[in-house]
């Protein structure tokens, strides 16, 4: 065996969470019940952004072993995970970075799944994590190309974006291409990882199997029809809406200007002349 299959590594798996304590502590429950191979350990980083219900000391009382850091409320997903990676960063040299939302439950075997990936990889790649509903067993999260969901083949496959989800992250990849950008709160931080990733010249990867589960998100971030037009306009410049200002950014880094702006007129044209915007995507 070489000396890299012999000796202990560590990764560290990073979470971020606000006031939901019995979805944060399943999440956690189904993390320490997963299998580790013989040669790994790992330390848990959280990041309770401020949880009215006192998430984060209701985590420690349950797993001390688990570093809570404490936000102000004002972080959200990409924040949090953001700080969450910079306290790892500071405590020791991890050799992989592990991703994991707090609605996501791994199955036993996910971590060794991942890690055989990563293996046939070479450790210097990054692999999402497949998750699919528990209710009918359908894809929710992971990798895509376009907007084409990657369903697990048995084999890794590259992707050129990745959601947030569960994301292993190897110390190569984190050398090259470093932490989240700090331009996003919530969404689109991890969209804009995986591009970053690709753009360096290294690869992203849907892990071979289905590795979790995780319900979609329900809530539009478009809002309903029976929302006033304020309403949308205001959740179009909120954090966990459109957030059409980083919106614009990402798309002008990835895309080029004019599709910033493109996506810009789109989201005023869908909010303020709705009944225009249907014609004209019908139309596309």
């Amino acid at each position: 065996m070489t000396k890299t299959e012999t000796s202990t590594r560590q990764i560290a798996v990073l979470l971020t969470c606000y006031n939901r304590v019995d979805i944060t502590i399943g999440c956690l429950d189904h993390l320490f019940q997963a299998i580790l191979p013989p040669n790994i350990t790992i330390d848990v980083f959280l990041v309770d952004d401020g949880s009215p219900d006192l998430t984060g000391t209701k985590v420690e009382e349950k797993y001390p072993q688990v570093n809570v850091i404490n936000g102000d409320g004002t972080l959200f997903w990409s924040g949090g995970m953001r700080k969450a990676w910079e306290e790892a960063v500071k405590t020791k040299e991890f050799d992989y970075f592990l991703w994991l939302n707090d609605d996501t439950h791994i199955y036993p075997e996910a971590i060794v799944e991942l890690l055989r990936d990563d293996s046939i990889l070479e450790s210097k790649s990054v692999i999402v994590g497949s998750c699919q509903s528990k209710k009918d067993k359908s894809f929710t999260y992971g990798g895509y190309i376009g907007e084409t969901a990657l369903i697990p083949s048995g084999t890794p496959q590259k992707c050129e974006f990745t959601n947030g989800n569960l994301v292993l992250i190897p110390k190569y990849v984190h050398s090259i291409v470093g932490n989240l950008n700090e331009v996003y709160i919530h969404l689109y931080g991890d969209f804009d990882y995986s591009m970053r990733v690709n753009k360096a010249g290294l690869s992203c990867y849907a892990s071979s199997e289905f590795l979790a589960t995780c319900e979609p998100n329900e809530k539009s971030y478009w809002g309903t029809d029976t929302m006033s037009t304020w309403q949308k306009l205001k959740l179009l410049n909120h954090p966990k809406g459109i957030d059409i200002k980083r919106g614009y950014y990402f798309k002008k880094y990835h895309f080029g200007r004019k599709a910033g702006f493109k996506a810009v007129a789109d989201a005023y044209l869908r909010i303020l002349l709705p009944q225009v915007h249907k014609l004209v995507t019908k139309k596309k």
